[in-house]
């Protein structure tokens, strides 16, 4: 069984090269016909290819395998944009400019995409639910708000910070693409608000946001937030000193040394954790 599954996850069925095929001529000619539409024709046509997706992915999940789970998954994210994309040409400019696209959009988006992630809930299922329900989120917030830079951000932060507990509440499925998205949606988001004018208190929380979901790595053991924190943690890390102490070496200095000295322990830990155990057997 074991060989069967891991032979199923290594290899691609012909139908699922020919769906990929298939997406990429699709896309082509739509690209090509877009321009050439009327706004409603667009919308019209957007949304059949939003139906016809989303049927086709579901009558590849009737055989469910691994290589026709990832060929449905990728025919219905497209439905999601499709319908995404449908919403927004129906809408029109609207008020503020971006309002009524962002939630004619969201909305239709985010009805399909929670369908499909409660039928199958693979990575690509997820990253449509994540996408279009920020899309709702932000409509929403800039109807009532308006979202600049900084509010933004935080807005950001609080879509990963419900998303985290959520995963970690509910196990939200797959739960490694939940850590990727929430995630980096924790830790950009302060960043984001760090670039606004007087947001140096916003880079000192993303360094601090980084920091947790590296400690939140441990007790979890995901990693993906492992992977998340570490490259957050150097990204922010490296921009902030190169923003603020360009001209101060003592900062990047101490850094460079801190920096030395952790990689040096972990490789002495790796290294001496083998010796330690093999002493208690």
């Amino acid at each position: 069984m074991q060989a069967h599954e891991n032979l199923d996850r290594s290899t691609i069925a012909g139908y699922e090269l020919l769906v990929y095929l298939g997406v990429a001529s699709l896309l082509g000619a739509l690209f090509g016909v877009m321009n050439s539409l009327p706004g409603v024709g667009k919308a019209l046509l957007l949304s059949t290819l939003t139906v016809a997706a989303g049927a086709a992915g579901a009558a590849l999940l009737q055989p469910e395998t691994r290589s026709s789970a990832r060929a449905a998954g990728l025919l219905w994210f497209l439905s999601v944009v499709f319908a995404a994309g449908a919403g927004s040409y129906l809408s029109g400019s609207g008020h503020r400019g971006v309002i009524k696209p962002l939630l004619f959009s969201g909305a239709p988006a985010l009805a399909f995409a929670v369908f499909y992630w409660s039928i199958n809930r693979a990575g690509a299922q997820l990253v449509a639910l994540w996408a279009s329900g920020m899309l709702v989120v932000f409509g929403l917030a800039n109807a009532v708000i308006g979202v600049n830079g900084t509010s933004g951000g935080l807005l950001l932060v609080a879509i990963g910070a419900v998303g985290l507990l959520m995963t970690v509440r509910t196990n939200l499925e797959p739960t490694g693409v939940a850590h990727e998205l929430f995630g980096y949606s924790f830790t950009a988001g302060f960043f984001i608000a760090g670039f606004q004018q007087g947001g140096w208190w916003a880079e000192l929380f993303a360094i601090v946001a980084a920091c947790f979901l590296l400690c939140l790595s441990v007790r979890r053991r995901s990693v993906e937030l492992v992977s998340v924190g570490a490259i957050s943690l150097s990204l922010f890390t490296a921009t902030s000193v190169g923003r603020h102490f360009e001209r101060a070496l003592g900062v990047p200095t101490l850094l460079l040394i801190v920096g030395a000295a952790l990689i040096g322990a972990a490789v002495l830990v790796a290294q001496l954790r083998p010796l330690a155990n093999g002493d208690r057997t």
